[in-house]
């Protein structure tokens, strides 16, 4: 570094015989760029091999005699060590621009330094950038801009950079604004005289308007007010004729109700006294206490078929579609652990629920090994279960082998597909 800025900061500070005023406020900057962001976090000198190609624009604005503030916008594709392809690079630069003799000279050179922010892939990164660049005069305004800069990144871990850019800078010359003051015209006695007997008229004219508007708006007050009250009144008068008539009508039903309550619990002692040893649907409980007493349900919940929460499809699914086994056998890959645990969690929350497990196997093989395999592996699961505290009574499990697939057995996730284990509430 030390070597490439001191043969430009010398020559610069030589040909720096008087500074002078900037002639132009504002530019526009288009360049052409050349990025070293591979050259590791360790070394100093750029690898001009493995530079890439950029674009960049910008706006120039000058703050004062001899200084600049340049916001630099830039893309380009980059080298980033350990990736196999190039990425892309968005960036934005608020830099300080030291610069010698006026914009109008043939030669204009210049020190930057500031801030810079930049993305790689999906990281924003920080660096300070310091440079040096110079501007060949092409034209009124116009000037080939050439620089470079060499970028610090604020964290370690990012690469330091080299950046050289190439291209067209046009300064725009400042305006002063002119103001332009017109005098009005003087008016004659006659006409000032109409014109305030005019303004008088129209004052006057306004005032009796607005006294009218006063006391349009104060009669109409007053009636809105009367009309609230009656309104009131009137409301306050429905009110208690309705309650009146709510509590008549709430007696009424107090009173149906208490009858029909001791006519159904006639007919419920009635019923209980017939259906003592009748179980119509075969549950296993008894239709007195059957609270479904025509349909299959569960005696942990009252004779009436339990209500499959959410949460517990979900983590039956999961079991269904997570639970592995290692190849051939009925062990456990440590994986299903985690979604057997989940099962026992809802069996233990809810315990009106009963659990079928279900073994199956792809088509491929023997039959009658497959369905050995499938019943042993579905052994498995009632055995973790029944391990962890869920009581035998709630479970059972059957192996079927390569029957019901869901998949299809000619493809190879079909077959994944076919080879599970299946978790019914009951």
């Amino acid at each position: 570094m030390k070597k490439t800025f001191y043969p430009l900061i010398l020559s610069v500070l030589f040909l720096n015989t008087v500074a002078q005023a900037q002639d132009y406020k504002n530019g526009v900057t288009y360049k052409w760029t050349k990025f070293d962001y591979s050259t590791p976090v360790t070394r100093h000198q750029a690898d001009f091999v493995d530079m890439t190609n950029g674009v960049e624009i910008g706006y120039t604005r000058n703050l004062a005699k001899g200084l600049n503030l340049h916001i630099p916008l830039r893309m380009a594709s980059v080298n980033v060590p350990g990736k196999a392809t190039n990425r892309s690079l968005f960036g934005a630069d608020a830099v300080l621009q030291l610069q010698w003799f006026k914009a109008k000279n043939l030669i204009v050179p210049y020190l930057l330094g500031g801030l810079s922010a930049y993305k790689v892939d999906k990281t924003i990164n920080w660096a300070a950038p310091i440079g040096a660049g110079l501007n060949f005069k092409l034209g009124d305004g116009a000037y080939l801009n050439l620089e470079s800069s060499y970028r610090t990144p604020l964290k370690n871990t990012v690469n330091k950079n080299w950046q050289h850019a190439l291209g067209l800078l046009f300064n725009f010359p400042a305006t002063d604004d002119n103001k332009m003051t017109v005098e009005e015209p003087k008016m004659d006695k006659t006409a000032e005289m109409a014109a305030a007997k005019a303004k008088m008229e129209a004052e006057a004219k306004a005032k009796m308007e607005a006294e009218a508007r006063l006391a349009a708006e104060a009669k109409a007050k007053i009636e809105a007010e009367a009309e609230a009250m009656a309104n009131k009144a009137r409301m306050e008068a429905e009110a208690m004729a309705n309650k009146a008539k709510m509590e008549a009508e709430a007696m009424a039903n107090k009173t149906r109700m208490e009858a029909e309550a001791k006519m159904a619990a006639e007919e419920k002692a009635k019923r209980d006294a017939a259906n003592a040893n009748k179980d119509s649907d075969g549950d296993g409980v008894m239709d007195n206490i059957d609270k479904c007493p025509n349909t299959f349900g569960s005696k942990a919940n009252n004779g009436c078929p339990v209500v499959v929460t959410e949460e517990a499809k979900v983590v039956m699914a999961q079991a269904l579609s997570g639970v592995q086994f290692d190849l051939g056998k009925a062990t456990f890959q440590s994986v299903s652990y985690g979604l057997l645990d989940n099962v026992v969690a809802v069996m233990q929350q809810h315990p009106e629920y009963s659990l079928s497990i279900q073994g199956y196997t792809d088509n491929t093989g023997n039959a009658a090994a497959n369905q050995s395999l499938s019943e042993t592996r579905a052994k498995a699961c009632y055995s973790y279960l029944v391990s962890k505290g869920i009581a035998a009574t709630r479970l059972n499990y059957a192996g079927l082998g390569s029957a019901n697939p869901v998949g299809d057995n000619k493809t190879a996730e079909g077959r994944k597909m076919n080879r599970r284990v299946e978790f019914i509430v009951r």
